[in-house]
Order: C-alpha cells, then structure tokens, then sequence
C-alpha cells in the first residue's frame, strides 16, 4: 500500500514545486531551445543564426571578434555560422578600408527582413514563457537580465 507521502501520491504542481530552482531553469531551456529550433527550421534557421542575426539586425558592419563577444562564443563558431548565413544572401562581408586583412560583417536587406521574423517569433514564444508567472512582466525581465549579464561575465572570466 501507497503512504501518503509517496512521490507517486504527490499532485503535479506539489511535485514541480519540490524542484530545484537550477534543474527547472535547465528544463525549460533546452525545451525552450528545441521547440524554437523547430520553428526555426520552418524560417530556413537553425537554432543560434537566429541569435546571430538579431545581434547583427542594428545595420552597421561588426568585426567578427565583436558578434563573438556578444553570443558568448568564439569567433571561429562565429565565422562558420556566417559562412552559412552568406551563402543564404542573409549577411555580407565588407572589407576593412584600413586593414584588407579584416572584414566585417552586415545584415542585407533580406536578413533584416527575415530578422523581423525571428523577432516575431521570439515575440510570440516570450508570451507561451511568460503566461504563468505571477507579478510585473518587466520585473522579472529585469532580473533575469541582471541575471544573464553576471552569468556572462563569469563565462568570459573562465574563457
């Protein structure tokens, strides 16, 4: 016979309360980047170009070093993503005026188009993730972001 305390007795939310805050964080993230990866293939994406083109989407050429920096990997997983992106008529290389031994990169007219897109869909998703929390939306966006950006600086720390 079953005690009342038996985890199988246990409803869902008092179960899914028990769980550590890290292991729900982690949960949520890979599903959360697995059905966007779906949803990507569906823009012609894979998971992280998305990323890339948003951090490129403001129109001015970037360094390769510098989009690195701001994804948090290294510039030759960058320089491969791109490589793609261009092939796709999504990004452009510019030579550097100064130094014709760099290149920076830009969004073209159609990636920007298809970055609205994936702001969309970034848009739509933010909503799925946000319909259960209790309390200020743009508190918790706050905090989270307080969050990122300390989780950043100590994985450029350990780099």
């Amino acid at each position: 016979m079953l005690e009342a305390t038996d985890p199988l007795l246990e409803s869902e939310p008092d179960r899914l309360s028990q769980v550590p805050l890290t292991a729900l964080l982690f949960s949520i993230s890979k599903k959360t980047r697995a059905i966007m990866g779906l949803k990507l293939v569906e823009l012609g994406l894979h998971n992280g170009q998305d990323e890339l083109l948003l951090a490129i989407r403001g129109g001015q050429p970037l360094h390769v070093s510098v989009i690195a920096k701001q994804l948090n990997v290294r510039p030759s997983t960058v320089s491969k993503m791109l490589d793609r992106l261009i092939e796709k008529g999504l990004v452009a290389r510019i030579s550097d005026k100064n130094d014709g031994r760099r290149t920076f990169v830009q969004i073209t007219a159609s990636g920007q188009a298809l970055c609205n897109e994936v702001l969309a869909l970034h848009e739509s998703f933010g909503h799925i993730l946000t319909e259960k929390l209790v309390g200020d939306p743009a508190v918790l966006t706050h905090a989270l972001s307080e969050t990122e950006e300390l989780l950043r600086n100590r994985l450029q720390r350990l780099r």
